[in-house]
């Protein structure tokens, strides 16, 4: 049986779900380095894992759970290979915002 609590709880989680979402893409689209726009775009994928596992969990559905896993897996690799693209391109042109850098201008 669920209770009133668990359902404010599960609306709680998922609302900051959400709110991570926002936060990261906003993060993706408004700033000019790659470390932010990396950690972004983390911070939308765990949002999105939180939301998932929430709501899974509320229905009872395993696999949705097994999907916000794979989902904190994805977001543990784009955030090393973004640290690594960062610290490579900083090594390499001595910057890492994303206006200064003229290979990505088309």
């Amino acid at each position: 049986m669920t209770t009133l609590s668990d359902v404010l709880l599960a609306q709680a989680a998922v609302g900051a779900g959400v709110a991570l979402v926002v936060l990261g893409l906003g993060a993706m689209l408004l700033r000019r380095s790659i470390l932010v726009v990396v950690m972004g775009g983390v911070l939308a994928l765990l949002g999105a894992a939180l939301t998932l596992g929430v709501l899974g969990g509320a229905r009872g559905d395993a696999v949705a759970v097994a999907v916000a896993l794979l989902f904190l897996v994805v977001a543990a690799a784009w955030a090393v290979a973004g640290a690594a693209v960062a610290l490579s391109t900083y090594r390499r042109r001595g910057t890492e915002n994303l206006d200064e850098l003229r290979e990505l201008r088309g």
